[in-house]
């Protein structure tokens, strides 16, 4: 599984992208079940189909957010192994300095998990805990990488995440 986590993308937001794979022995069609931040926005929930496209409709159409206390739960029916939702989260305040964490917590065991952390254009100062020297730059964005192997059901990792910018303009404007 792959955990995007893009702050200021295209909008005063976090857009989270979650993109993953069930297991081989998975009977389909499945429930895609994922721990979401409270009083998140879902944009989209789909399957990937065996030549790569996004296949939107039956997933949209199946999907329902339940409300829980430290996390949403969003579910969904996937008709293909390879799944992706898109949410936005809202923990970025008015002020100049943006301090805000995030928590991830699977939902199911998962053998390879990747977490990715945006760096927005135009941020100084910018600091994650815990931090990592894995990085990768791509189309002028830095992204943090944080990679595990074997994760449980109902792990939690969470992140702080600090940063100056003197504008309110989101990294991908129109």
């Amino acid at each position: 599984m792959k955990v995007s986590f893009w702050p200021e993308y295209d909008s005063q937001s976090v857009l989270l992208i979650y993109k993953g794979q069930l297991q081989d022995n998975v009977t389909l069609p499945a429930d895609v079940k994922i721990f979401i931040p409270k009083s998140s926005g879902v944009a989209s929930t789909a399957t990937v189909d065996s030549d790569g496209q996004f296949q939107y409709d039956h997933a949209w159409t199946t999907h329902k957010v339940t409300l829980g206390t430290e996390y949403d739960i969003l579910t969904y029916e996937t008709i293909y192994p390879n799944f992706q939702c898109e949410l936005y989260y809202y923990p970025i305040g008015a002020e100049k300095q943006r301090n805000f964490h995030f928590t991830f917590k699977t939902a199911a065991a998962a053998k390879n998990l990747q977490i990715e952390i945006q760096k927005p254009l135009k941020a100084a100062n910018f600091k994650i805990t815990p931090p990592t020297t894995d990085t990768a730059i791509s189309e002028g964005f830095t992204y943090y990488l944080y990679n595990f192997k074997n994760s449980e059901a109902g792990q939690e990792i969470r992140y702080n995440i600090s940063y100056s910018k003197d504008t309110y303009q989101t990294s991908i404007v129109g």
